[in-house]
């Protein structure tokens, strides 16, 4: 009776002596310099890193039940260092008060070093830039992740290969690494690769870009790894650097809500950013006609929150944007969730799950006689080729099913042990057709109407199962040890089919066609694999050494290569903590890193003898089609990075970068020898080099800010130099129009055509023709399609405590464009100087107005200059250079500076705060913003950013009938329940 009498007691008391062992922590987060509450910043447990609070509108947090015990606090907030404060817990309340720095060179950020490998960029041994995307969408509405990276980031261009909404970019890395493979970083999403190219019909040369299908509003933030110094754990591939592109996550709400609800509405406009001027082309009023002021409408909702077992996000958003000529618009609905689960102190899960279902419509320009500017670019009377009615009536669309998701496991079974299992996967769908209405005719297309129907399949999964121990050896020696594997498989499978002769446009279904013009299926299924370990070394928080590796496998590799194995080796010294430098230096960082990484071999260079099918008048038979080479190994690009980062007066930074790589085994092919039978294709071979080299620079500044203002500017500067120095045996490669040039003792992609020397004339003084002979000797070079120097600044000023300006300015230098459209406008007689001077030399043999131009006379406007005088040189000398028998006058200057984004902000939450609606609205702002608002540029055409093969081709910096970039201007609403 008396144990009965015992167990009650204690049933009885218990959950006071429970409660007696745990306590409360409470306190506010402040901005040291101005006071102000830092709403939404979280106060964690070091130890346990899914308890934790944020604070409120006035700056307080809270968290509960937290065990008796010492523990380490985090404070931290975006934009601002963190803070660590050590407590106690008993059975009361602990307060635990923090005034957080402003972190002007980002070093508190959390960036990925590795596969495995985070560490925050004050410590960090190599370059890693990272854009905080949660920030800028905040103010600003932006269309693909092209925009939303465009000048963000020191030595990275991204580029739009023209103005289609919907359109392909181009990301150039550093000095390009090698001359393998489309020249692309790889990307991730929340840790699966996915895919990053360029598909449908291509109108003319540009193509739908798959990233297009990424909402950026879901985006939390960006980190690149821009070479083989950085991402050599990440593999083959990665030679041009990484792009990590991590979403959105559930945060556990401020005041102690679970649930935070964010609706954003944008409306918008695009236009001409730039006019056809006539001093360009005689037809520039009606190319200026066919631009329209283009509507863009988008909603984003999002729902996230929290507590401590369970945090999650999930949003919806709905963009509809046309752009600035017709048929060309994209609708794109996307959703978002994301999840994680804290199971216990040792156990997480996290999922995280997109879905996009993306409409992209593209017209019919660039190198094609069926679209608007090749109808009204090219003749002084415009729609020669192709009627207006007959252009609107063509249609190109792709629609896109896209569903990128990723499961990831983190386990950690004794402290400092991290075990990680992730599997992802990006599933895509796109569905593409072009079709020519038979009530129309499209020149020498030669029947009744068209369909063409492209399906392509892409499903690539990505496998990583990693684990890191984190050791003390003592109180100043800590090392970390990572080991893991990584496995891709990808399979893409197409098929197209082409059908002509519609006997009516009221049936438009491929198979009411008459006849099969053309048929295709492809199939392909690569694999690739790779084991890494690093170890690394940290004395007393100064001096850090990271040695690793990379072992690669791939379906790609010849059968007599196995395996290829990527060494990394990097150092950094935290100068400022060996107590040497004047106090005015807050910080000093130096680093040096050295990294390999390559490019694999297409997919069939290693198959000994690929055989095709052909058809034949005794049937269909088997034929070789290509020679591989089974030795053949992926190009290796090695990688040498210094650099330093520093602070001073804590609001004053500067990041510089100095790398030098080196191509080696590029892939090259030489022709196949007569005996084989294939004489007009060749085999590869690892044959090639290039080098590459350059730097860059970031410099931040904070000099004013107080509570109600606040200054800050950056700018980024960037130099990058590359040659070609090896080639064994082969000719030069030249793109499908004679002009990119991969060539020893050049750049990669040079403009390396014949040379017009000037005019040639007669006894008489008579102008007879260029002075240019087409042979290889007389190639000159004109310059690349890449910048030599690239760079931006930007300012942000908020004043009046809640009002905020944007502004980033960009620039490029050095790089020239071949502008195609004025050759041709030249030839068919719409080049208004080509005229002009046709005029100044009338009289001349063989020189007059062109056949093609009806709408005047030159002649009859312009005084013909006297043969042999100065002047008639002089114009004789533009006009040989201005031949269109040669490209040589057309590769022009491209130096430019764009004002890339505007915008200026309202927040209200000072008035929300102070008013009863604090009980049901959270936050709110108004914005107003604007892109491309301005260009300056020496280049001959438009748009000096527009590549008419799309962005993936050897043929760059090339302008042929490409949509210039539309101006936009925007007006956001955002509002938080």
């Amino acid at each position: 009776m008396f144990k009965k009498l015992q167990l009650f007691a204690l049933a009885l008391f218990l959950p006071c002596f429970v409660a007696a062992q745990s306590g409360t922590i409470s306190g506010t987060i402040t901005d040291a310099k101005t006071g102000e509450p830092l709403t939404g910043a979280t106060v964690i447990l070091e130890s346990i890193p899914s308890k934790g609070g944020a604070a409120d509108a006035d700056g307080s947090y809270t968290i509960t039940n937290v065990a008796a015990g010492d523990y380490t606090l985090v404070a931290k907030f975006i934009g601002f260092k963190e803070i660590k404060r050590n407590v106690t817990v008993g059975s009361g309340n602990v307060t635990a008060d923090f005034e957080l720095s402003e972190d002007v060179l980002g070093l508190e950020d959390v960036v990925v070093t590795g596969i495995a490998s985070r560490s925050s960029k004050a410590v960090s041994e190599v370059a890693i830039s990272r854009v905080n995307a949660a920030e800028l969408t905040e103010t600003n509405s932006y269309n693909s992740v092209s925009q939303l990276l465009t000048s963000k980031v020191a030595g990275v261009s991204v580029q739009p290969a023209s103005g289609n909404v919907g359109g392909g970019i181009r990301f150039l890395v550093r000095s390009g690494g090698g001359l393998n493979g489309n020249g692309q970083p790889v990307v991730y999403i929340d840790g699966v690769r996915v895919d990053n190219s360029q598909t449908g019909f291509g109108a003319g040369g540009q193509n739908y870009g798959t990233l297009s299908d990424i909402n950026p509003e879901n985006i939390e933030s960006v980190d690149f790894l821009k070479g083989p110094a950085a991402a050599a754990l990440y593999g083959t591939s990665g030679s041009n650097g990484v792009v990590l592109i991590t979403t959105k996550k559930g945060q556990i709400s401020p005041g102690g809500n679970t649930v935070d609800v964010n609706y954003k509405y944008t409306n918008g406009v695009s236009d001409q950013a730039v006019d056809y001027s006539d001093d360009y082309v005689i037809s520039a009023d009606d190319a200026n006609a066919i631009i329209r002021e283009a509507g863009i409408e988008s909603h984003d909702i999002s729902v996230s929150g929290g507590n401590e077992s369970f945090r999650f996000f999930t949003s919806f958003n709905n963009r509809d944007e046309g752009g600035i000529v017709g048929q060309n618009s994209q609708q794109r609905q996307t959703v978002q969730a994301n999840f994680d689960a804290f199971l216990s102190e040792k156990v997480t899960l996290s999922a995280n799950t997109s879905f996009s279902l993306n409409q992209v419509n593209l017209p019919q320009n660039d190198n094609n006689i069926f679209g608007w500017l090749g109808n009204t670019l090219l003749f002084p009377n415009s729609y020669v080729f192709t009627d207006s009615a007959a252009i609107a009536a063509v249609e190109n669309e792709s629609q896109t099913n896209r569903f990128i998701g990723s499961f990831k496991f983190n386990y950690r079974p004794i402290a400092g042990l991290n075990i990680n299992l992730s599997a992802g996967v990006d599933d895509s769908d796109v569905r593409s057709f072009t079709y020519f209405s038979p009530e129309h005719r499209y020149g020498s297309l030669g029947f009744d109407g068209s369909k063409n129907v492209f399906n392509r399949q892409n499903s690539q999964a990505t496998f990583d199962a990693n684990a890191s121990y984190t050791y003390n050896i003592n109180d100043k020696i800590t090392t970390n040890t990572v080991i893991g594997t990584q496995i891709f498989n990808r399979k893409v499978r197409t098929t197209q089919i082409g059908r002509q002769e519609f006997s009516t446009a009221l049936v438009r279904d491929a198979q009411s066609a008459a006849t099969i013009n053309t048929a295709s299926e492809g199939f392909s299924h690569t694999r690739s694999a790779g084991i890494f370990i690093q170890e690394e070394v940290n004395y007393d928080q100064t001096y850090f050494l990271t040695l690793g590796g990379r072992q690669d496998f791939a379906s790609a590799f010849g059968n007599d290569t196995k395996d290829i194995f990527y060494p990394k080796a990097s150092a950094a010294v935290r100068v400022d903590k060996l107590g040497v430098l004047p106090s005015a230096i807050d910080f000093l960082k130096v680093r040096v890193a050295y990294g390999e990484s390559g490019v694999l071999p297409s997919q069939n260079d290693g198959i000994r003898l690929l055989w095709g099918t052909t058809n034949s008048g005794f049937g269909i038979g088997g034929v070789p089609s290509s020679i591989g080479n089974p030795s053949i190994e992926p190009e290796r690009i090695k990688e040498l990075e210094l650099g330093f980062e520093a602070s001073f007066f804590e609001n004053y930074g500067i990041d510089f970068t100095y790398y030098k790589q080196n191509a080696e085994n590029s892939i090259i092919g030489l022709l196949n020898s007569p005996s084989t039978g294939l004489v007009a294709s060749s085999s590869p071979f690892n044959i090639g080099e290039k080098e590459g080299s350059g730097y860059e620079l970031a410099l931040n500044a904070t000099p004013i800010i107080n509570r109600d203002f606040q200054l800050d500017f950056t700018a980024l500067i960037s130099y990058s130099e590359n040659e070609v120095t090896n080639l064994g045996d082969a000719q030069p490669i030249r793109d499908g129009f004679d002009l990119n040039t991969i060539q020893e003792g050049l750049p990669e992609a040079s403009f390396y055509t014949f040379e017009v020397k000037g005019a040639t004339f007669d006894n008489n003084g008579f102008y007879t023709g260029p002075d240019v002979s087409f042979t290889e000797d007389d190639r000159v070079f004109l310059g690349t399609p890449y910048p030599e120097y690239q760079g931006s600044f930007s300012m942000n000023v908020r004043f009046l405590k809640n009002f905020n300006v944007y502004a980033l300015l960009d620039y490029q230098l050095g790089l020239s464009v071949f502008n195609n459209t004025l050759l041709f406008a030249n030839a068919f007689g719409n080049g208004s100087e080509y005229e002009t001077l046709q005029g100044q030399l009338a009289g001349t043999p063989g020189v007059g107005s062109s056949f093609y131009n009806t709408n005047a006379d030159p002649d009859d406007d312009i005084t013909p200059l006297t043969p042999g005088s100065p002047e008639y040189i002089a114009a004789a000398n533009r006009y040989a250079e201005l031949t269109t028998g040669a490209d040589f006058g057309y590769v022009s200057d491209a130096d430019f500076a764009r004002l890339r984004e505007v915008s200026i902000s309202y927040n209200f939450n000072d008035l929300i705060n102070s008013s009863p609606l604090s009980q049901y609205i959270k936050s709110a702002s108004v914005s107003f913003s604007g892109t491309n608002l301005w260009l300056s540029s020496e280049y001959s055409g438009i748009d000096p950013e527009v590549n008419f093969t799309g962005a993936r081709s050897l043929s760059r910096g090339q302008d042929f009938l490409t949509l210039p970039q539309a101006k936009s201007f925007f007006a956001t609403f955002n509002i938080g329940f």
